[in-house]
């Protein structure tokens, strides 16, 4: 039986979407039925007049160990997006269970330096879905305008384990290669403390990164970082790119960043790039792999 269209739906919203409503309506799914019925193309959801909050933009800088700036860190904007795009995939038009899916990979193009002060708008919309081995992948793509201006673009690629179907064969996975022998850039200690209030800024509610008894429940070792908040700090820590324009910035992610953990980032950087990987002691692979250049 061939998938079914969804007619075009545009959720339109008038401010950031409540958590608790983004769980209730997972919830309401129920269990995953074992096939998908519809095609998710037309589903796009629509945030205008987005104006930002200096007190939220300064509580994301302090916990991520940056410098207060009246200038957005590249990552900063996933505080706005993450929420919206658990809303969409919420929609009972979206036959994924929720609270199994993983984020493997961002791919993130800001255009230009965003200020606190300017409005903005989201648009997110659903980029299609392959089967790969042992579940599925699909694609949200998101952009941030300003006067109609793009200022932001991101694609985030999200897997759900189990969902069976005809695997793409084609496919090939566009990740980074792992950089062992790079020199060690920085190293510092992740405190558990805050983790649930950074939790609340990004609009997360899962408690698999705040809580430690949920984590273990979940199959982890303990409560994990959203990999936003390190992301941020590795970036903050790299070599300064010479010259202005466009950047783009590649994650991987390879797996958990534990709280209460020792970390390690290693660096090959030139002019105009940075290769960097994120790693735990405990751990002789990298949890985040990622790329910073210009364009």
């Amino acid at each position: 039986m061939s998938n079914e269209t969804i007619a075009k739906k545009e959720l339109l919203l008038k401010k950031r979407p409540s958590a608790i409503h983004t769980l209730y309506n997972g919830f309401r799914k129920g269990k995953f039925k074992g096939k998908i019925r519809t095609e998710w193309s037309n589903m796009v959801a629509v945030w205008p007049d987005i104006v930002l909050n200096r007190k939220h933009l300064n509580d994301f800088t302090d916990l991520c160990g940056l410098e207060r700036s009246d200038r957005l860190p590249i990552l900063y904007p996933f505080s706005l997006l993450y929420p919206l795009n658990l809303w969409i995939i919420s929609q009972k038009e979206i036959e994924v269970p929720m609270f199994k899916m993983l984020t493997l990979r961002n791919s993130t193009v800001m255009y230009r330096d965003i200020s606190v002060g300017e409005k903005l708008r989201i648009t997110s919309l659903m980029k299609g879905r392959r089967f790969v081995r042992k579940g599925m992948e699909f694609y949200i793509e998101s952009t941030i305008q300003s006067n109609d201006e793009s200022v932001w673009k991101n694609t985030s690629t999200f897997f759900v384990p189990g969902m069976l179907g005809e695997e793409d064969t084609t496919f090939t996975s566009s990740g980074l290669e792992t950089i062992p022998e790079a020199e060690t850039l920085s190293e510092w200690f992740l405190p558990a403390k805050n983790s649930f209030r950074f939790a609340r800024i990004m609009g997360d509610s899962n408690g698999i990164h705040y809580s430690k008894w949920y984590a273990r429940m979940m199959g982890f070792k303990r409560d994990f970082v959203q990999p936003i908040k390190v992301s941020s700090k590795c970036i903050d820590c790299l070599p300064k790119l010479l010259g202005d324009g466009p950047l783009l910035l590649e994650l991987n992610f390879k797996g958990p960043v534990y709280y209460e953990s020792e970390l390690v980032l290693k660096n090959v950087g030139t002019e105009n790039s940075n290769r960097f990987d994120l790693y735990t002691l405990s751990n002789d692979r990298p949890c985040i792999c990622g790329k910073l250049e210009k364009l």
